[in-house]
């Protein structure tokens, strides 16, 4: 069963497809320690939608209730028609970022995943209690 950021990921992509980019192949080459990436050209420009990991080995706060995956659009400066023309996500201009907080850790069948941060810091703090008993 897919994840809330793989469901989200795969409609932006297709609501970017739907909007006129293409995906643009060849600079989408070599992992940057990403999750997934999509690179696409529109009107000679060139974006990339990614997902990447932040893991908090500090603990459990309202600001950062557990681990996350953002997923993060931008556009790209120069010209990635090329083969083997890597795009370095990086140097990306961030155009929108959406935050996945994952309570639970990534297990799939046991991870509480949400977008809101304030369910994910009650979730995080009754996981601690969960775990404590």
């Amino acid at each position: 069963m897919a994840t809330l950021y793989e469901k989200e990921f795969t409609a932006q992509v297709a609501r970017l497809i739907a909007a006129g980019y293409t995906i643009a192949v060849h600079p989408m080459g070599g992992s940057q320690g990403e999750i997934a990436k999509v690179c696409f050209e529109k009107d000679g420009k060139y974006y990339a939608l990614y997902l990447t990991n932040e893991f908090n080995d500090d603990g459990a706060t309202p600001e950062k209730p557990g681990d996350a995956v953002h997923m993060i659009f931008g556009s790209a400066a120069g010209d990635y028609g090329a083969p083997q023309s890597i795009m370095w996500l990086k140097n990306l201009f961030e155009i929108e970022r959406r935050t996945f907080h994952i309570i639970g850790g990534y297990n799939k069948k046991n991870a509480f995943i949400t977008e809101d941060k304030d369910a994910a810091w009650k979730a995080a703090q009754e996981h601690e209690v969960a775990i404590c008993r």
